[in-house]
């Protein structure tokens, strides 16, 4: 009998401490990020908060919807909250973009992990034809965007990628 009521208590604990809130995700600030080609909103793209010199272990993302609209959340292990840390970053941006079906890696090339050149070259040709967002916004270390959150203030950001 003492053996079932140590696995119980075991158990209960596991389960309380595992539906707490990790420390690393208390005081959150919410932060949503906007991206905009002119006055085209750009859906999408996966938003990335990078606060420098930082060792943490969570992530602050974010995907624009139909509107152009991210709106940041962090994780940690398998908790998500929305918002982020105070603090200083740099935000990258990665575009998501799909090829149209005939310009999909056919089950040889997947295969045999060669692309054909010449669709190869297509492939590039349309990706640079459809990028919106400039290459420079998807390193941390070229990026021009910085966002500021202070504690328990709402940011808000609108990136208009025509203009840098």
């Amino acid at each position: 009998m003492e053996h079932y009521i140590t696995c119980f208590l075991a158990l209960f604990f596991c389960i309380s401490g595992c539906s707490r809130t990790p420390e690393e995700l208390t005081g959150l600030s919410p932060v949503t990020i906007t991206v905009v080609n002119g006055d085209t909103p750009i859906p999408g793209v996966r938003v990335l908060l990078n606060m420098e010199a930082d060792s943490r272990i969570w992530s602050s993302t974010g995907v624009t919807n139909a509107s152009g609209v991210a709106v940041i959340s962090s994780t940690l292990r398998t908790h998500n909250k929305a918002g982020a840390k105070p603090g200083t970053y740099k935000v990258t941006l990665m575009q998501s973009i799909t090829l149209p079906p005939e310009l999909q890696p056919t089950e040889e090339e997947t295969e045999a992990a060669i692309p054909n050149a010449p669709m190869q070259a297509k492939r590039t040709e349309y990706f640079a034809k459809n990028r919106v967002v400039p290459q420079a916004f998807e390193d941390i270390t070229t990026t021009p965007i910085e966002l500021t959150v202070i504690e328990n203030t709402p940011a808000a950001l609108t990136v208009d990628v025509a203009k840098r």
